[in-house]
């Protein structure tokens, strides 16, 4: 699909990469902290915890590559975005134990603990082994397109947990324009930008349709938003 000097020579000449890398960044990491404020609010998860174990397994996979990025690679925009990954695996992890347990509560609270706990550990050991299947079935040295499928995930989980409520507790505006304008969006053509085999019209219709799928979530938010007001007014 690329070789690694390609990559880095797109680096050096497209502007798209770093506006995109931003972007991206800045987007998940608000959509992060928005989601553990609301959590720590409303007691109940913000974040699906499919998303959460398939980006914990993504972003473990960079941070433990170290020797790949600073002496294999050794370039400064992989070396930079290196130190912000080993932080966010140990937020990431965090998250998923208080996650984890505020989950069987709000889903499973008839299931016993032990029970649930295994099955989430299961999921996440699958994420693992899913997330390193696919790098191994394609030409990924740089795990860009590794980093596109760790976006994808991201809202294909979010809309049926806000439909599996019927409420708006554990969501809001700012982590659905955060989801939107960063990782649904302009954050997955952060991968075409580096990547020049990655611009075809299916790479482009995914994005589109993950972007009308954040566009959905936004809308579906606002119309939970507006029958909870109403239900206010009513009583």
């Amino acid at each position: 699909m690329y070789t690694i000097p390609e990559v880095l020579a797109t680096i050096e000449t497209n502007q798209w990469v770093m506006i995109c890398t931003v972007i991206g960044w800045i987007g998940g990491s608000v959509q992060f902290l928005e989601a553990i404020r609301l959590t720590w609010r409303d007691k109940v998860i913000g974040l699906p915890l499919g998303y959460v174990f398939a980006i914990v397994a993504h972003d473990s996979n960079v941070a433990l590559n170290h020797d790949l990025w600073f002496n294999t690679v050794h370039h400064w925009y992989f070396e930079t975005t290196w130190y912000m990954y080993p932080f966010w695996v140990l937020v990431e992890i965090t998250v998923i134990i208080w996650f984890v347990r505020l989950a069987r509560a709000e889903v499973a609270p008839h299931l016993p603990a032990p029970a649930f706990y295994a099955i989430c550990a299961a999921f996440q050991i699958m994420a693992f082994i899913l997330f390193h299947f696919t790098e191994s079935l394609i030409a990924d040295p740089l795990g860009i397109v590794g980093l596109a499928i760790s976006q994808i995930v991201n809202v294909v989980f979010m809309i049926p947990l806000l439909l599996r409520r019927r409420s708006t507790r554990g969501q809001s505006r700012i982590l659905g324009w955060a989801i939107l304008l960063g990782p649904g969006s302009i954050g997955l053509l952060q991968s075409a930008a580096m990547v020049p085999a990655l611009r075809t019209p299916l790479y482009y219709a995914m994005v589109a349709c993950m972007t009308a799928l954040s566009i959905g979530y936004l809308i579906l938010l606002e119309y939970y938003r507006q029958r909870e007001k109403a239900a206010l007014v009513g009583t």
